[in-house]
């Protein structure tokens, strides 16, 4: 089966922008052909997009799932990059859509019904006067038998 090469991208139609966090972008060759494989960019790098990667990209709210943008343009480069909480690029804004009130498909748990219990080894903590007292709560020790 013949894989068919995506259309080539002229390097006129490429523009220089900074990433604002990790992005994995089409790898494209000289010829401006796509090669099916991505590049990792990390955050701070200047990277050449099209202008349809670069809207991606820069694209904020339910339909790109970001607060904040991904990219902004070279010429903005300078000083410190942003500080962008991993929720600002994909949080709250995904949750999916309850199910219609005669559905029986699963329901999101309502507010407050789980909860985090922490529980500690009891050689977590220091022993207390009077805990020897106490009967033995867990394996009990097996006296020896005589060897065979």
């Amino acid at each position: 089966m013949a894989q068919t090469a995506a259309p080539a991208v002229k390097v006129s139609d490429r523009k220089k922008y900074q990433a604002l966090t990790n992005l994995s972008i089409p790898q494209v060759t000289e010829a401006g052909l796509a090669t099916g494989q991505n590049d990792l960019i990390p955050a701070g790098e200047i990277v050449e997009l099209t202008e349809a990667q670069a809207r991606n990209l820069m694209g904020t709210g339910p339909k790109y799932g970001r607060q904040a943008p991904a990219i902004r343009p070279a010429a903005e480069a300078k000083g410190e990059l942003p500080k962008l909480m991993p929720r600002q690029l994909s949080g709250t804004m995904r949750v999916p859509a309850p199910p219609p009130p005669d559905s029986e498909m699963p329901r999101p748990d309502p507010p407050g019904s789980s909860k985090l219990v922490v529980t500690e080894p009891p050689e977590a903590s220091e022993p207390k006067p009077g805990d020897e007292q106490l009967p033995p709560a867990g394996a009990m020790d097996i006296p020896p038998r005589s060897a065979r």
